[in-house]
């Protein structure tokens, strides 16, 4: 492939520049090497830039600032490469180069196609096939990645005409040729996605029944190509005739997602009514992306008990990993990784759980990967790590499963911080060597200790007196909190707490190892008693009837001329004021009369 690609840049060499596109950030290097070593063997690289040219002085300039030792060796040839990977200053020095006609060959990654507009005469694509980690597989190029990338070729502005190549293999020759003349066209894929986009539209507010979620879905792209192409979506040829704007068709579509979304407790769908009703679950799926498949999965297996392996392993068997598999060149190294992993993982490494599990433990540790594929896979699943475990925080959370929620929260920091609870904390400022962390880590000293130490004897204490201030001003910008409690019981089982938290310092709001535990003694606690004591009755003197003051209140009492002890003692309560009252008396002490006190 680097053979035929050297073939298309000599036939425009001199003329014009050439923007190669190829599919990782090694192998900008590479092409561009090859390109060169090759135009050195054939004595072609003066084709590329000539002896007493003013470009050859400006790239020799240009060498002497870029940072990158791959850019520093091409550039005096009138070659550069640009990928995301390098620091923004070379990209810049290599984009201004490109566009002041300076570097004639420039080797880059489709971010250059989607970030940058520095249009080429002739634009090639080395390669179609790319690593898609979602389906665990290598797939070809999508056709708006290739549309992007040579619509650099030949921009109005700047050429009168461009130059395209894709050098693919000749099974896909067909589809790239069908793809160019625009023979393919564009169908939805919205209905595999369907239950969980009306999730999201309920969880809005934007459908409240069924009946809207169908005018909702008239307006989807979903329903423009059912109506142009009826029987690729499943329907009969003619069914245009009698129902022109699929009405029938979106009905059973809704309620077949609202069904999947009321088994999995993201919605409460009343089938009589066709009204949705939000449910907790529903809100965290939406907020967080999460397709109603997994939360399925953590419905089945989340239990308040489980520890940090069950945890992870319940993250691994998300649906969002479905497509990642265990190839058999990667085997060794996910051993390698499964040992110098903190969490065991009981699965088989045959298993993608395990796969995953390692991969996500592999990325707080922070180790390095060799494989391309596997890098992909790792970058693929800490992509969604922290939604994902936010998501599942969220749902201990709601069912107020404390202990569990605590590991899932911490596990969150966790992957946000690249690191492992049981490291110093200090590893989250910037500017620590590693060889000091790591000393820190092996002394046996409680993290609360460090605030009573002075800069000498931290200095002292890792036998780098040097760094001793700089550990000493970390360690006293970690927030610390300081907590107080007020506990008032209000029943036998239900207490009432009044907690007091004070932050004593400021800054980033989320730290890990920041914890504060406040031990609260119920040791002199004094609970009510288990059965309330009955109201003493007073020894009071009976009230007459005429207390009533009013002459037709009194004749409703002609059996009696005074109330007897229970019903003098509620009187004034009952007469003389408008609250409720509950009056449990036993038999016999005058219960109705004293419901039909006028009052």
């Amino acid at each position: 492939m680097n053979d035929v690609c050297y073939e298309k840049v000599i036939s425009v060499a001199g003329k014009h520049q050439v923007l190669i596109f190829v599919h990782s950030r090694k192998e900008t290097t590479k092409t561009a090497r090859a390109i060169r070593d090759t135009a050195l063997a054939n004595d072609t690289l003066g084709k590329f830039l000539k002896e007493d040219s003013a470009s050859r002085e400006i790239l020799q300039s240009h060498t002497e600032l870029v940072k990158s030792s791959d850019l520093k060796d091409l550039l005096p040839y009138g070659f550069a490469i640009h990928h995301a990977g390098m620091v923004r200053a070379d990209r810049q020095i290599v984009e201004e180069l490109f566009a002041d006609g300076h570097v004639q060959v420039l080797v880059s990654t489709a971010t250059l196609a989607w970030g940058v507009n520095l249009p080429a005469h002739t634009v090639i694509i080395k390669g179609t096939q790319i690593y898609n980690p979602e389906k665990g597989a290598w797939t070809e190029l999508s056709p708006l990645d290739v549309m992007q990338m040579l619509g650099r070729a030949g921009r109005p502005q700047y050429d009168t005409y461009g130059e395209g190549i894709i050098i693919t293999g000749h099974s896909e020759l067909q589809y790239y040729l069908s793809l160019m003349n625009q023979q393919l066209p564009i169908e939805s894929q919205f209905i595999s996605k369907l239950a969980d986009q009306l999730n999201a539209e309920i969880v809005l507010g934007t459908v409240q029944n069924a009946k809207e979620a169908c005018k909702w879905l008239l307006y989807t792209y979903l329903c423009v190509r059912m109506v142009r192409n009826p029987t690729l979506y499943g329907l009969a040829p003619d069914v245009l005739k009698r129902d022109e704007t699929l009405e029938e068709r979106r009905a059973d579509l809704i309620h077949s997602a609202a069904t999947i979304l009321d088994k999995n407790n993201l919605v409460k769908y009343d089938r009589k009514s066709g009204y949705f009703q939000v449910t907790d679950l529903g809100r965290i799926a939406s907020y967080y992306y999460i397709t109603h498949g997994t939360i399925s999965t953590y419905n089945e297996h989340l239990k308040p008990t489980m520890g940090d392996i069950e945890l992870c392993r319940l993250f691994s068997l998300s649906e969002e990993f479905k497509y990642v598999t265990v190839r058999q060149d990667e085997k060794m190294e996910l051993a390698k990784l499964l040992d110098r992993v903190p969490i065991p993982i009981k699965e088989s490494l045959e298993e993608p759980s395990a796969k995953i599990n390692v991969l996500l433990q592999a990325y707080i540790s922070q180790l390095k990967l060799e494989g391309l594929s596997l890098t992909s896979d790792m970058v693929f699943i800490t992509q969604s790590a922290g939604r994902l475990m936010r998501a599942l925080f969220e749902i201990v959370l709601k069912r107020g499963w404390a202990q569990l929620a605590e590991k899932a929260l911490k596990l969150c920091k966790m992957i946000g911080k690249r690191m492992w609870s049981v490291q110093t904390p200090l590893r989250q400022f910037h500017g620590i060597p590693n060889e000091i962390l790591m000393k820190l880590e092996k002394k046996d000293l409680a993290w609360e200790r460090y605030y009573d130490l002075s800069s000498q004897e931290i200095g002292e204490l890792i036998r780098f007196p040097k760094m001793g201030r700089t550990l000493h001003k970390f360690i006293h910008q970690f927030p610390k909190l300081n907590l107080s409690a007020h506990v008032q019981p209000i029943t036998r089982s239900v207490l009432r707490v009044e907690l007091t938290i004070t932050l004593t310092s400021s800054g980033m709001t989320r730290w890990l190892g920041a914890q504060t535990v406040l031990p609260v003694s119920f040791r002199h606690l004094i609970l009510p008693e288990k059965y309330p004591p009955p109201t003493e009755l007073l020894d009071l003197q009976p009230l007459p009837v005429t207390a009533l003051r009013n002459p037709a209140y009194e004749a409703l009492y002609q059996q009696f001329k005074h109330f007897n002890p229970v019903q003098t003692q509620v009187f004034t309560i009952l007469y003389n004021s408008d609250d409720n009252v509950l009056v449990a008396a036993p038999t016999g002490s005058g219960r109705p009369y004293v419901l039909s006190l006028p009052f």
